[in-house]
């Protein structure tokens, strides 16, 4: 796993590295949520996306894919990330790496209920970026039916 400021290493051959997540709703072949209503969730056609602008594709993340759900928490831990949650949670791209600090002072700790300080870079489908506080990472379509929360979950 990476962290707010170091990239994520997959000891595969060849060894791989990298800083940025892929949206795993968009896998063909997934074999992690590949039953029941999570079938429904992939964007299996370009048609699928339905807000191309608000649907991101990659994003700063601690590992190579994510999966995430409107209920899921963000990560206590804004340094390092969150793995607890299942795989793929957003807990994985709730790092503070953006937002007018080092990320090397990203906090190993944040209190639930409290802004999260910090950002992430995000390209969405549309191909523009975004820099959005990790406040707003629940106001983005990351799968087909996706419902934004409200309020963001705890």
């Amino acid at each position: 796993m990476g962290t707010a400021e170091k990239a994520w290493v997959w000891a595969s051959t060849p060894l791989l590295t990298g800083s940025y997540c892929f949206n795993g709703w968009f896998y063909s072949d997934d074999h992690f949520f590949d039953e029941g209503t999570d079938l429904t969730q992939h964007f299996n056609r370009e048609s699928s996306v339905r807000y191309p602008s608000q649907t991101p594709v990659f994003t700063d993340s601690i590992w190579v894919d994510i999966w995430p759900r409107p209920t899921q928490s963000p990560s206590h831990d804004l340094y390092n990330g969150d793995q607890s949650s299942g795989v793929g949670s957003i807990g994985r791209v709730t790092i503070a790496r953006h937002g007018g600090r080092p990320a090397s002072s990203a906090p190993c700790y944040w209190p639930p209920g409290q802004k999260m300080p910090g950002s992430v870079d995000m390209a969405l489908f549309d191909g523009h970026v975004e820099n959005p506080p990790l406040e707003r990472l629940w106001n983005y379509y990351w799968y087909a039916g996706w419902q934004i929360p409200s309020p963001r979950p705890p």
